[in-house]
């Protein structure tokens, strides 16, 4: 996969199991433009330090603030789906060299607040910028946990599902 990430910062205090980051950004999938699918501005993240020894690693919360999210179009074809696709073909492959045993992830409450989508599609339609509000997701991973990977799928569903949605009804 050829997309582009960006960090600008990460703080963690593992004493207390908090962590903030600043300014994560995530390019486009192969074949659209070098702009971001996706940026957040900033984003807190408290987990259950007990857990990280453990066969599942609990966090309680992810806050995530300022999100962007960039929905292009080309013909049929759009970077949501083909995002969607990329993180699910990988979410279904074993790594080659690693290990079976992956470590597992439950996210007990994930929020994005103040989503805001740019919708950008070749030909006459033309959508404009749309707020999605706050996104949030509830127990992602499950009580059993599931991969990065999964988790990453579980997320990706759900912003292209609403994106698309979004689309659609400002069409």
């Amino acid at each position: 996969v050829s997309q582009s990430r960006y960090m600008g910062s990460v703080r963690v205090e593992l004493t207390k199991g908090d962590g903030l980051m600043k300014d994560f950004r995530l390019g486009n999938p192969k074949g659209f433009s070098g702009d971001e699918l996706l940026a957040i501005g900033n984003g807190t993240v408290n987990l259950d330090l007990k857990s990280i020894t453990g066969p599942v690693i609990r966090i309680e919360k992810v806050d995530l603030s300022n999100v962007s999210i960039l929905f292009e179009g080309k013909g049929k074809a759009n970077n949501m789906t083909a995002l969607k696709a990329q993180v699910n073909e990988r979410a279904s492959r074993p790594e080659k060299g690693k290990p079976e045993k992956e470590t597992k992830i439950r996210i007990a409450s994930l929020v994005m607040n103040d989503v805001k989508l740019d919708v950008r599609t070749s030909g006459i339609m033309k959508v404009g910028k749309l707020n999605l509000g706050t996104i949030r997701m509830n127990n992602l991973g499950g009580a059993d946990g599931d991969t990065p990977s999964e988790i990453a799928a579980a997320i990706s569903n759900e912003i292209s599902s609403r994106a698309t949605t979004a689309v659609l009804q400002n069409m």
